[in-house]
């Protein structure tokens, strides 16, 4: 009994030295091993190949002759878009924006959007901005043709070329911009100056036409003050005003106020 008792504790032994070697898991781990260094090795020759070098630079606008320099010849896998958009939308305010896309294997292509000049501010110079208050230029002693102008109030910083401008005032121009540009008696009647110094009297200055006896047509400037709202109602009862009541006197209005149920109408002495 003794003697079999031992036999079973020398199989156990033998049983735990025991090791079994897998040529196949050996083969698998050397082929993920050898992959691995491939796929690198063809990276690393794709990477550097002059068949992915920016040859050609597609852009809708005429591009800094540095930043083409910059990028031209580079791999077109190293050129960094980020670097290249914030490089072209800091230089460019007018750019509202920038896309930025590789065409491989050798194209970088670059849309650019620019920003349309929506009014000019008056200010101590007169200044395009756009829709959303970005100022376009550095300001002419001169106004623009065919752009409304907006007097806002005062400012504690002077404006300046891509400078943003977030007053509620502005905000309110636009709103009364729009209504001018639905209403087509507008077209034939051009507002000239919007000011808006102060919300509750926010006027704008209109080219009325006006005729004479002789049925010969001029135009006169008005001054027609409606405040911070209600738009399209008090333009429709001014342009009823000018039609009808006031039509024959108009060359004698200095102003037209509609901020109230009646319409205040004063006259030039």
């Amino acid at each position: 009994m003794v003697r079999k008792k031992n036999k079973k504790k020398k199989n156990t032994r033998n049983k735990k030295s025991k090791i079994d070697f897998n040529p196949k898991i050996f083969i698998a781990i050397f082929l993920i091993f050898l992959g691995i260094g491939a796929t690198f090795y063809l990276g690393k020759i794709i990477y550097e190949s002059k068949v992915f070098t920016v040859k050609k630079i597609d852009s809708n606008v005429k591009l800094d002759d540095d930043l083409i320099a910059s990028v031209k010849g580079r791999s077109l896998f190293t050129v960094n878009t980020s670097y290249l958009y914030k490089r072209i939308s800091s230089n460019n305010v007018e750019y509202k924006d920038v896309s930025i896309v590789k065409k491989f294997p050798d194209t970088l292509r670059i849309e650019i959007v620019k920003r349309v000049p929506f009014a000019q501010i008056k200010a101590e110079k007169f200044f395009l901005i756009d829709r959303d208050g970005v100022i376009l230029n550095s300001g002419q002693r001169t106004a623009f043709d065919s752009l409304i102008a907006i007097e806002l109030a005062a400012r504690s910083n002077p404006l300046h070329r891509g400078a943003h401008i977030k007053e509620k005032q502005l905000d309110i121009a636009f709103v009364l911009m729009d209504e001018l540009v639905k209403n087509r008696f507008f077209k034939k009647n051009p507002v000239t100056l919007i000011n808006i110094t102060s919300k509750q009297a926010l006027y704008f200055n209109v080219e009325a036409l006006a005729s004479n006896s002789q049925e010969e047509e001029f135009s006169v400037k008005v001054k027609v003050i409606v405040g911070e709202d209600d738009f399209a109602h008090k333009l429709h009862v001014f342009e009823s005003l000018i039609n009808n009541k006031i039509k024959a006197d108009l060359h004698l209005v200095k102003y037209i106020d509609l901020r109230y149920k009646k319409a205040y109408i004063g006259y030039k002495r």
